[in-house]
């Protein structure tokens, strides 16, 4: 991969470049500089479609490191590349070990007992 061009104006509190464009139904308008880079390049973005970074690189302009997906996507290159906050997780907060049936979006044994807990309530609450 070639290297990244990095965007060297304004970011945001996440690290994406950003720029002021004016204002726009009285709101302040800071569009991504990556996404007006790729639309300048090709054209309309559809409001479903993020543009990506190959390079991981937020930062970075460079329109050989950028392409166009769905959010999805961007979250299946994260989980991919291990850069998703819960890629490195092996236990759950109770320390359940993450497992192929124990998955990592949702621990089965906590899932279990708050619906243990929830009928439990409920049923006092009838009484």
């Amino acid at each position: 991969m070639t290297e990244c061009d990095e965007w060297e104006g304004a970011l945001t509190k996440g690290g994406y470049g950003v720029v002021y464009v004016g204002r726009v139904d009285g709101k302040s308008y800071q569009p991504y500089v990556h996404r007006l880079v790729w639309m300048n390049e090709h054209g309309h973005i559809d409001p479903d479609q993020v543009v990506l970074h190959a390079c991981d690189n937020r930062k970075c302009i460079n329109l050989s490191h950028l392409s166009v997906g769905t959010q999805a996507d961007n979250l299946r290159d994260m989980v991919s590349k291990g850069r998703h906050w819960l890629s490195g997780r092996t236990h759950c907060d109770r320390g359940h070990k993450f497992t192929r049936r124990n998955n990592k979006n949702v621990c089965q044994p906590c899932l279990n007992r708050r619906k243990r807990e929830h009928l439990q309530r409920k049923k006092e609450q009838a009484a």
